[in-house]
């Protein structure tokens, strides 16, 4: 004999398995399967998608979209399928659907691409045509796939990998700059135009990107340029959509006369998608643990110290010597590609910073170079006494809504650090942990007048930002954002498996830098003697540690839930890859 609750569990399962059976055959009734494969055959897919328009973002819905594609690629319509496929949430569905999509289309245009037909004309061949046979240096301005070169103010790296000082003609560049203002117009159907707050969906934008290769295309120059942000400061997560957002200020931008997509209102340098993909694989791969140094090369500095040592020039032949023996030093880049946009911004700030550092590129009001400093201060510092600036990150804090769903990050994002470093008796560097005012005071004032800096200076802004997409990569994967809205992000991955990944550009990588120096001469306040001073072996760089940043930012919960308010406000539509941007 059965025990009652032995009857009642058997009786359980019975009902359940029946509410299950009944559940799926009424799932199947309500979604009138035979009438939907009615309208795929005839070609009716208006009446097919409004049909799946109930099951949207689940599981069920992204199958059924998946078969529309199919049906559309069947017939010819590649433009409708794309649409379609835009619409897919899921991350495998839409692999195996695109992969189809891709193969549909390489052999369409293998059968019609030289002769004609066709259901929806495509242009795509001839805008190739004319990107491979015009002018074909100009086309990455123009959304092509040309490689951009223009001539930078400020510096440059040449075929040696020698990082060197230029200078561009004022108003030489006027008509690149209108020239990338009126392509980016066309390309958009006009200007984005400026917004408080322009959000970026990432798994949209990549999934967006990819689309764009799959079709032989580069990335729009909105898509480059993440929509004109030129800050971060939201990351929200919607689970229910499968979004997660970044969002900030954004404008319509011009180029530079450097090449730089800078804001057409304020001048500020836009984020880019390069940045975001580089410091995404870094955090992926090393925690998120990158940067760069300018070192002198040891032998330079045994035969700076043999000079100083031996020498009896004076005046210019002394200086010309002492430039001679410390020859050039050397640039090293880790934990970031040593090829990317990200890489050859850190290298130009820090090479730029110690300029400013050394007098040879001017301040700003309240940051005075360190010879400067050292003469309002009497104290000279010898040669062998070496000075280290570097870049680092600069948070004060991460706030986050209660639900942990939404986040902001507080903080000018970059500071200065010094060391002084001294010569042992084999022109060996020895740390000391310690600098002496003049070293120190120059790092606090350009930590200090940062903002204005990058006013005066792109580049710095441009640092700021690498440092702004890094800390974010960083939040993103310590909190685990993208599992919440299930993004894999695969094809910004590095080694995902995937035979189809995001292709960074490929910037020159600056392997060597002449030494700076600079020479000062200055009269003493109190008894009016000469005194003079050649400051030498500036090193440094820039160092990242997004990981341990985070761990040391105090992180503060939204009590009055302004963040969460922000993210409701600023929901997404429906799931719809081509729409991977929009303003509140």
């Amino acid at each position: 004999m059965k025990s009652f609750k032995q009857l009642l569990a058997g009786m359980c399962k019975i009902s359940t398995c029946l509410f299950l059976l009944t559940s799926l055959a009424l799932s199947q009734e309500n979604f009138e399967n035979s009438k939907f494969k009615g309208f795929l055959d005839s070609g009716e897919f208006a009446a097919a998608s409004k049909m799946v328009a109930p099951f949207r973002g689940s599981l069920e819905g992204d199958q059924r979209l998946a078969e529309i594609a199919e049906s559309q690629l069947a017939r010819g319509a590649f433009r409708q399928a794309t649409a379609t496929l835009n619409q897919i949430r899921s991350d495998d569905i839409y692999a195996s659907a695109a992969q189809n999509h891709q193969e549909q289309l390489s052999r369409y245009k293998g059968s019609f691409g030289s002769r004609g037909g066709g259901i929806q004309a495509d242009f795509d061949p001839l805008m190739e045509l004319i990107q491979r046979t015009v002018e074909p240096e100009s086309w990455e301005d123009l959304g092509g796939m040309g490689r951009m070169s223009p001539f930078e103010a400020g510096v440059h790296v040449d075929a040696e990998g020698m990082l060197k000082m230029v200078t561009a003609e004022s108003g030489s560049n006027t008509l690149d700059r209108l020239r990338g203002r009126v392509r980016h117009s066309l390309e958009a159907g006009g200007d984005l135009g400026p917004s408080k707050l322009r959000l970026i969906s990432l798994p949209r934008l990549e999934r967006a990107v990819q689309q764009r290769q799959r079709q032989g295309l580069p990335p729009t120059n909105s898509m480059k340029y993440l929509g004109g942000l030129t800050r971060i400061q939201y990351v929200l997560v919607y689970p229910e959509t499968g979004d997660l957002v970044i969002a900030g200020p954004a404008e319509d931008w011009e180029l530079d006369p450097a090449g730089r997509p800078v804001g057409i209102e304020t001048g500020k340098p836009t984020l880019w998608l390069d940045d975001l993909v580089s410091c995404w694989r870094a955090v992926r791969q090393d925690d998120g643990i990158f940067g760069c140094s300018i070192d002198p090369l040891p032998e330079n500095l045994v035969a700076t110290k043999n000079f100083l040592a031996d020498s009896r020039a004076t005046g210019r032949a002394w200086r010309e010597g002492l430039r001679e023996a410390l020859g050039r030093q050397k640039i090293m880049i880790h934990g970031i590609d040593p090829t990317s946009h990200a890489a050859h911004i850190l290298v130009k700030a820090d090479y730029h910073m110690k300029r400013v550092g050394m007098g040879l590129e001017a301040g700003v009001l309240g940051v005075p170079d360190i010879l400067t400093l050292m003469a309002s201060q009497s104290t000279s510092t010898p040669p062998s006494n070496l000075i280290r600036w570097w870049f680092t990150l600069d948070y004060e804090t991460v706030e986050t809504s209660k639900d942990k769903l939404a986040y902001a990050l507080s903080g000018s994002g970059v500071k200065v650090l010094s060391e002084n470093e001294f010569l042992d008796d084999t022109g060996r560097r020895r740390a000391t942990g310690a600098s002496d005012q003049p070293t120190r005071e120059f790092a606090a004032n350009f930590t200090n007048h940062f903002g204005e800096l990058a006013e005066k200076y792109p580049v710095y802004a441009d640092l700021r930002n690498v440092f702004d997409v890094a800390m974010v990569c960083g939040l993103i994967a310590r909190e685990g954002l993208d599992r919440k809205v299930e993004w894999r992000s695969r094809y910004f991955e590095v080694d995902s498996g995937s035979t189809l990944t995001y292709p960074l550009e490929v910037w020159s990588t600056p392997r060597e830098v002449n030494t700076i120096m600079n020479h000062k001469i200055w009269t003493e306040a109190k008894n009016g003697l000469k005194r003079q001073s050649t400051l030498v072996g500036v090193s440094g760089g820039v160092s990242v540690d997004i990981r341990s940043t985070l761990e040391k930012l105090p992180t503060e919960t939204d009590e009055y839930q302004t963040l969460s308010a922000q993210k409701t406000a600023s929901r997404p539509g429906t799931w719809d890859a081509s729409q991977w941007w929009w303003d509140r």
